[in-house]
């Protein structure tokens, strides 16, 4: 097996590729003078396993398009197999035509990915709203590696936790709250949100004792950082003795940084799944066990 590393993430697959105890694929690459990308391997991949990491965000176009190069180039090399990691997929939010014309975004890039060589996948915490099964979405096997066990693990030894709760800001983090108050031996809630627009959302926490506790808020990405900056004033009011915010993917849009920042939230961690000054949990245990155990 070896691992080749698209241009986002490559400290990540550097790591995987550690935690696997496999070489990583070097290659040559250059855009000519009229934009178009050129991909060469450098390393005999023949009949070997590769597993391909790429991080789709920042620009998804352009790294979505590298990564079908980079399966192909492997493919065409005489690779056995190709095994696709996503430790962020980008368009998966777009996942129903709200309105007349708009484009599927989430099965537009299922379909380009399924249309290169990849016989199986790796998203890690996925972003799934009414698709519950990613692998309702790919037609080739689909592995769902969450970062809540290890982003617990984390609090759990670096935070110094007092009564802890954990919240999900809406009904979809649901899923990743569970996971973290069943790690921490601890209960949790959820909060009901109502978006008005991309930054002005409002929070509801009925029926929820907060008075004294440390709360942890989880979700799967933080992006302009409204939802998490709103929840936070609220728990501060309901009494909340301390707010940390656990969040796999760090997108951090324009301002959102400072939203955050200036909400009460004591901390903010989120891995490396998308690299940024928060990004303090490895993602690589996780996926290297997904990919031995499969």
């Amino acid at each position: 097996m070896l691992v080749l590393s698209g241009s986002s993430v490559p400290k990540v697959a550097q790591n995987i590729a550690s935690e696997l105890g496999c070489e990583s694929v070097d290659y040559n690459t250059r855009k000519f003078p009229d934009g178009e990308r050129y991909v060469r391997l450098t390393k005999n991949v023949k009949d070997e396993k590769v597993v391909v990491i790429q991080s789709i965000f920042g620009d998804p176009d352009s790294l979505l398009f590298e990564y079908a190069l980079l399966t192909d180039a492997a493919w065409g090399a005489g690779a056995s197999e190709i095994i696709g990691v996503f430790p962020y997929l980008a368009y998966l939010r777009q996942d129903e035509r709200f309105n007349q014309g708009e484009a599927l975004s989430s099965k537009v890039v299922v379909d380009i990915i399924q249309s290169t060589h990849t016989s199986k996948v790796f998203v890690v915490d996925p972003h799934l709203h009414r698709v519950h099964d990613i692998n309702r979405l790919f037609n080739i096997p689909a592995f769902n590696v969450t970062a809540m066990f290890q982003m617990a693990e984390y609090a759990k030894s670096n935070l110094e936790l007092r009564d802890p709760m954990v919240i999900a800001p809406d009904e979809e983090a649901g899923q990743w709250a569970s996971k973290v108050a069943n790690a921490l031996e601890t209960k949790y809630a959820i909060a009901k949100k109502v978006r008005f627009g991309d930054l002005d959302v409002r929070i509801d926490i009925e029926g929820v004792d907060i008075q004294g506790h440390d709360v942890l808020l989880v979700d799967d990405i933080i992006s302009t950082g409204g939802t998490l900056a709103n929840i936070s004033q609220s728990l501060e009011k309901m009494g909340a003795k301390r707010v940390f915010a656990l969040v796999t993917h760090g997108l951090f849009a324009t301002g959102a940084y400072e939203r955050v920042k200036n909400s009460g939230i004591k901390e903010i961690i989120t891995t490396d799944t998308v690299p940024n000054k928060y990004s303090l949990v490895s993602i690589a245990p996780s996926i290297a066990k997904a990919i031995q155990n499969d």
